[in-house]
């Protein structure tokens, strides 16, 4: 009988599958894999995991589920995932704030990123863009950081939330610059960008798949890029380290994550369905198009990197003293 390879949504989560743990890779999977994305639909990494989901699906043999389960900056779907059962049909779908940066900024955290997760491949990697209106004054980050100085916390800037890679390269800036600028947190990145271009925020750190059709429409004016290199598809916009601010270097991070103890040979015949989908033409064509890097890391490069992003960020957090709002 033919496998119907498709993509479902799934409004419900079952925090354990029914049965045991499979006993061998050769059974797995036993039935459709569900991967939890901690962000609402239609968000930047909503669409990241849905555009890969088909090519797994495909070389897996099972329909894939996604699960959107937003909320906590991604915590929430990220600690279901933790407790849910190691046997590979459960999957998150991770960005390196959820993991490295947000469990920081909670007093108690309910799982440990490190511990109980297991991050087995990185498929993007993107920087932002320092977007503000069109009809803004600012035509570059020095007249934005001038104006910033001679009315300290009259600017406003937008992210998708209290903990997220927006909120924390929007307080490094500050630091970096030494200036005041006031911090509006949204649920979401779709509503913070509507709020930009309406003119009710001053500036955001927009990831490229959703700043980069305002951009070419003319709605919004890129000033900067965080990567220490410009990026490809906007070649002209100088860097945040170009612009007087040496070493600013900030980049994101998505990948797939499975529980700390699934048996490393299911891990090892998620990675090959994962690795071969992300090496494909037609999604690395698909991932540049939207001003991202696609990648196709190993095991190894993607628990490392979590590992180091999160102690990292440890220490940015610790010492902007970020909290929680």
């Amino acid at each position: 009988m033919r496998v119907l390879v498709r993509v479902l949504t799934f409004s419900l989560f079952a925090l354990a599958p029914a049965g045991g743990l499979v006993s061998a890779a050769d059974d797995f999977p036993l039935k459709p894999i569900r991967i939890v994305v901690p962000f609402p639909a239609g968000a930047t990494g909503d669409l990241t995991a849905r555009q890969l989901a088909p090519f797994v699906s495909e070389r897996l043999k099972q329909p894939i589920i996604i699960d959107n389960r937003p909320g906590a900056g991604g915590l929430i779907g990220s600690d279901a995932v933790a407790r849910s059962a190691p046997d590979g049909h459960t999957i998150l779908f991770t960005v390196s704030a959820t993991l490295a940066v947000a469990p920081h900024l909670q007093k108690s955290g309910s799982f440990d990123p490190v511990k109980d997760l297991r991050p087995f491949i990185v498929t993007v990697r993107s920087g932002t863009i320092v977007v503000v209106n069109s009809r803004s004054a600012f035509k570059s980050l020095g007249d934005l950081i001038a104006a910033a100085k001679a009315k300290p916390g009259a600017l406003t800037y937008a992210s998708s939330g209290p903990g997220s890679m927006q909120h924390l390269m929007g307080e490094r800036l500050k630091q970096m610059a030494g200036i005041d600028l006031l911090h509006v947190p949204y649920k979401g990145e779709t509503p913070s960008l509507v709020d930009l271009i309406g003119g009710q925020v001053d500036l955001m750190f927009g990831f490229a798949l959703a700043t980069l059709p305002h951009i070419r429409s003319g709605k919004l004016r890129p000033l900067a890029v965080t990567t220490a290199k410009r990026l490809s598809s906007l070649p002209d916009v100088p860097t945040i380290a170009e612009s007087g601010f040496p070493g600013y270097d900030e980049r994101v991070w998505a990948g797939f994550a499975v529980p700390a103890g699934t048996p490393k040979p299911i891990v090892d015949k998620l990675y090959a369905a994962f690795y071969a989908s992300a090496s494909l033409p037609q999604y690395r064509q698909a991932v540049e198009a939207r001003g991202s890097e696609p990648m196709a890391s190993t095991q190894d490069e993607a628990v490392q990197l979590l590992r180091s992003d999160y102690e990292r960020y440890g220490r940015i957090v610790k010492e902007l003293d970020l909290r929680l709002e």
